[in-house]
Formats: C-alpha cells, structure tokens, sequence
C-alpha cells in the first residue's frame, strides 16, 4: 500500500477541517481584487490589436528566445520601456513569478546573504530559495531592523565578506503600504548592498507618468544614481497576459543572458503579447498624458475659482468697513440726541 498518497490526502482533510481549503472559481461583478488597475485587460482597441496580429504572426513561442524564440519587436520593445522608466536595458521574461525566481537565481548563490521583507512575495521567497543563498528575514517596512541585522552580520567573520542583496516590493499589493525608499538606498548605500526592487504593483498607477514607486519618493538625479540596483516591473493581468520586466544596466544584464533559466531554458511569450505589450505602453503613455493634462486644466481651474474667491472676499471686507463705518456713525448721533448736544 502506498502511503505516500494517503498523506496527501491527509494534509488535504487538515486543510478542510481549518476551512482553509483553497479553489478556483470564475467570478463575475465589479472587479475590485485583480491587478487590472488602468482596465487594460478589457480596452477594445488593444484586444482588436491582438487579433489583428494573431493573424500575421505564429501563435506559439516555437521554443526559447536562445533557440528560435526571439523576435525583433522583443528588442524593440525593451529598448521602449527602458526609454520609458530610464534604465540602460531591459529583459522580458514570460511571468512575474518567473522574473523573480530567474533574477535572484542567477545572482545570487551558496556565498550571498539576501535580507528580504517577511512580506515580499512567494515569487522571490522560491527565488532565494532556488539560489542557495542565505534568507534574513527583516520586519515589515522596519528599516530599523534591517539595519540592526546588517550590523549584526558585519560583525561575524564568516560572513561579513559575503555578497549582500536586499530586495523589497515598492508597494505590497495585499496591504497598500510601500518601505522608505530613500532610506533603503542608504542603508544600500551604507552596507554596500545589491538591492532589487519589484515594481509590480505600482507601475502605471505611482510615480511621475506612472513610472513607479521610484519616481514618486526618490529625486531624478537620486533615480540617475541607482548602482548595483535593479527594478521589476510586472503588467500581469492589465494586458491580459503576465509580463514582467528587469531593468538593470546593460553589462548586469548580459550575465541574465548567459545564467538565468528563465530566460535560456523557458519558451518565449507569443509575439502577439509582445506587440500587444508595445500597445498598452503606448496607451498607458497616452492615458498618463491625458490624466496629466486634465490635472493641469483642473488645476488652472481651481486657481481661476481661488482668484474669484479672493476678490470676492475682498468686497466683503470692504462692505464690512462700510458698515462698521454706518455703525459707528448711527451710535455718534444717538448719543448726541439724548444727551440734547
């Protein structure tokens, strides 16, 4: 008798009993829980646009983008995003899950100590994992901690020569909440870290054009001085297809090229998604833009309103003084009548 899958079973009948026992199901109604935050995944225009290329181009991966599975508008649209968030390169790979667990993999290894926050994703939990480095887990958001643990790290001989990395989403899904980025690039900055920062969830939303977290905490020439540092950025479901990006310096990214299995070994995205990726870049650009005017004709607005406001508050503190003026006049000549002057 097998038991291996009798105690399956039994870790499932546990699951159930704590009413923890997990299963998809096909939802309808207003969406208020995916990562579909800028309604991508339904724009008409970008679905017509998929359509139309699915018609020109294959509509598998063939094979991995090493072996016959790369494409022209691959590159093209990685020199396009880099112009877009200004990083020196860009790789795309076929899932946020696959990023994660590529990226940590190929840098890190057995010699790295890799402080991680107790929330980031299981993504780069399985990463650290695969890699074989050394997990250090710092509380939430705490910079505190993770400062008190790289000193404490420092302090030991066995490990104060190993390489360090830091990794941390830029806006945690799950709770709303970001870390300090400006002090995580000091304490980076102060312990001589690697440090790898996911985008997923605030691309398109957080940052000037919808650049990202980075670009709404750090300054341009801060963001311009990024070392060692890379950013992952995820589409997932806003184009209907899971995409995720690392953006690292050029020379960085050729050791991707060379080490990461899920760029080497896993089949490439169907050119249709990275066309479609191209379209929703140029919707996202163009939807930012037409935000970034209304915001500028409200503001205009406001400031004209602000103006009629001041002026009419003006009136009113002179009729004000008109009256207090009357007042004062009206109590003058009743007080000389009754004192018969």
């Amino acid at each position: 008798m097998n038991t291996h899958w009798e105690d399956l079973q039994n870790q499932i009948d546990i699951i159930k009993k704590k009413s923890l026992y997990r299963k998809c199901v096909e939802t309808s109604g207003i969406d208020f829980c995916s990562n579909d935050y800028l309604g991508l995944a339904s724009n008409d225009e970008l679905k017509e646009e998929f359509i139309k290329n699915a018609r020109l181009h294959t509509t598998g991966s063939t094979a991995s983008r090493l072996v016959k599975g790369h494409r022209k508008e691959m590159t093209t649209f990685e020199q396009n995003f880099s112009e877009f968030v200004g990083t020196e390169a860009s790789l795309i790979v076929s899932t946020g899950y696959v990023a994660n667990m590529g990226l940590i993999d190929t840098i890190a290894d057995s010699q790295t100590i890799i402080f991680t926050d107790r929330l980031n994703h299981a993504s780069i939990l399985d990463g650290i994992r695969i890699s074989g480095g050394i997990k250090k887990y710092y509380h939430h958001l705490d910079m505190d901690h993770l400062e008190f643990l790289l000193e404490s790290i420092s302090l030991e001989p066995n490990y104060s020569k190993k390489k360090k990395i830091i990794v941390s989403e830029t806006l945690f899904s799950m709770d709303g909440d970001s870390p300090d980025l400006k002090r995580l690039m000091k304490i980076k900055r102060r312990f001589d870290c690697t440090l790898i920062l996911d985008e997923a969830h605030a691309l398109g939303v957080f940052g000037d054009s919808g650049r990202g977290m980075c670009f709404e905490q750090l300054e341009s020439e801060e963001i311009k001085n990024i070392e060692e540092s890379t950013k992952i950025y995820e589409r997932e479901d806003k184009i209907r297809k899971e995409k995720e990006f690392i953006n690292k310096r050029s020379v960085e990214l050729s050791i991707l090229d060379e080490k990461a299995n899920s760029l080497v070994k896993e089949s490439s995205s169907m050119i249709e998604t990275n066309l479609k990726l191209r379209e929703s870049l140029d919707s996202l650009k163009s939807r930012l833009n037409s935000r970034e005017s209304e915001l500028n004709t409200l503001s205009l607005s406001l400031d004209n309103q602000r103006k009629d406001i001041d002026a009419k508050l003006e009136a009113l503190k002179y009729q004000e003084l008109r009256i207090n003026k009357i007042i004062k006049e009206r109590s003058i000549d009743e007080l000389l009548k009754v004192n018969n002057v």
